[in-house]
């Protein structure tokens, strides 16, 4: 699958803004779930993969 840089941009944003919003935990573990697969299915590298969802962790945690 071949994913434009903006497209996976956008989604990502969304995708993070809806964890946000919605502070429940199996649905914080299903956006990971949906990230990761997006960034993998793009040919993102896995360090970034990792770093990514490390950040993301970290600034909800921070945020609740």
């Amino acid at each position: 699958m071949n994913v434009s840089n903006e497209a996976l941009l956008y989604v990502l944003m969304r995708l993070f803004i809806d964890a946000l919003l919605i502070s429940s935990f199996s649905f914080n573990i299903f956006i990971e779930g949906v990230i990761f697969i997006l960034l993998a299915s793009s040919g993102v590298e896995r360090e970034f993969i990792k770093f990514f969802l490390l950040l993301m962790k970290y600034t909800l945690f921070l945020l609740r």
